[in-house]
């Protein structure tokens, strides 16, 4: 019985000290933009430029990298000194797919932070992504 609740206790502080689930949030699945309502989205070129403008408008989010080429942003999200590395790719049907890279550690209350921001972000995209996409 000792050594079971010794092994609960130890998994309980290696989980708040690195996270355990939510640590891979955006890892194994990335978080997908939708580049609007219709079923043929397209326009990656559009999609990109989009992205590019949302990021710019958003508090906390720090341009790292821009690469039109690879259709790809390095960002960083930041709450005071403490910042997520990510990278967002705009595939060839307008989708941006989201992923942590590299990977930093962080526990459930930042990644439940992280899963808002992205929110916050996809909602100002699809805005501004939907406008431009109804305009044609």
């Amino acid at each position: 019985m000792r050594i079971l609740l010794g092994l609960v206790l130890v998994v309980g502080v290696l989980c708040g000290i690195g996270g355990c689930a939510s640590s891979n949030y955006l890892l194994a699945e990335p978080q997908v933009f939708k580049a609007c309502l219709s079923d043929d989205p397209g326009g990656r070129d559009l999609s990109f430029d989009i992205l590019l403008e949302t990021v710019r408008h958003q508090n906390g989010w720090i341009l790292e990298r821009i690469s039109k080429e690879k259709y790809e942003l390095d960002v960083r999200v930041c709450r005071g000194s403490f910042c997520i590395p990510l990278l967002a790719s705009v595939e060839t049907d307008g989708r941006v797919l989201w992923r942590r890279d590299p990977v930093v550690p962080i526990d459930n209350n930042w990644a439940e932070e992280l899963h808002r921001w992205l929110n916050r972000l996809e909602e100002g995209y699809a805005k501004r992504r939907c406008a431009k996409e109804l305009k044609k």
